[in-house]
């Protein structure tokens, strides 16, 4: 399953359109979801998981639109 797969931190910031500090700060501050310990050195996101973030950013977007028109 393509959706399912493990973004380490560049290759997930890349797809959110920033930068891999932001990432962390967002999981820090309870924005996004902690990354999934992969091993000692290595972590990463599901890109289902940053999928649905950008969803629910969306949904957030356009509710504030609508009430503010």
């Amino acid at each position: 399953m393509e959706s399912d797969q493990i973004l380490r931190p560049n290759a997930a910031a890349a797809f959110l359109g920033v930068a891999v500090p932001t990432l962390y700060n967002w999981a820090r501050e309870g924005q996004i979801a902690r990354p999934i310990k992969l091993g000692p050195r290595a972590s990463g996101w599901r890109r289902s998981y940053l999928e649905a973030f950008i969803t629910a950013r969306e949904q957030q977007t356009q509710s504030a639109q609508s009430a503010s028109a």
